[in-house]
């Protein structure tokens, strides 16, 4: 898990705690700790030269974190191509076929994006999320 801020499970409860204590610093700690998410991707297995990467907004607790968010993937392939498309979850908002594909999660922060590539090769994608963050991913096409 990514962490802007290196805490544990234990220091982020204490910090809540004292957040909702009335402790001032605690509640511009816990403010910007609500706005820091990031994208959890898994990749499905390769069908018909399309691999399926589904995403899931997260918080730094690990916790799913719900509301419409906007994701901006982008993959990189050596040799072939690496379009993308609409994976079954979220919303294409623009560049479904090419290799930049800007996508809304679902209201439960879910999305899945499709990458499509004839060569067996690696191919990255990467995932720019609406706060500034970005995670990586790498898939093998056989």
């Amino acid at each position: 898990m990514p962490a802007v801020f290196p805490t544990g499970t234990n220091t982020l409860a204490l910090i809540r705690n004292l957040a909702q204590r009335g402790d001032t610093h605690a509640q511009a700690i816990m403010a910007l700790m609500d706005n820091t998410y990031y994208l959890s991707m898994t990749a499905a297995a390769e069908a018909g030269n399309s691999i399926t990467v589904t995403g899931q907004i997260k918080d730094q607790d690990g916790s799913n974190v719900v509301g419409v968010k906007s994701v901006l993937f982008q993959s990189k392939a050596p040799t072939g191509t690496g379009n993308l498309s609409d994976g079954g979850n979220g919303t294409v908002s623009a560049g479904s076929g090419t290799t930049s594909c800007w996508m809304k999660t679902d209201v439960n922060g879910n999305v899945q994006v499709a990458i499509a590539n004839a060569n067996a090769e690696e191919t990255l994608l990467m995932a720019n999320l609406d706060n500034g963050t970005t995670e990586m991913i790498v898939v093998t096409f056989a």
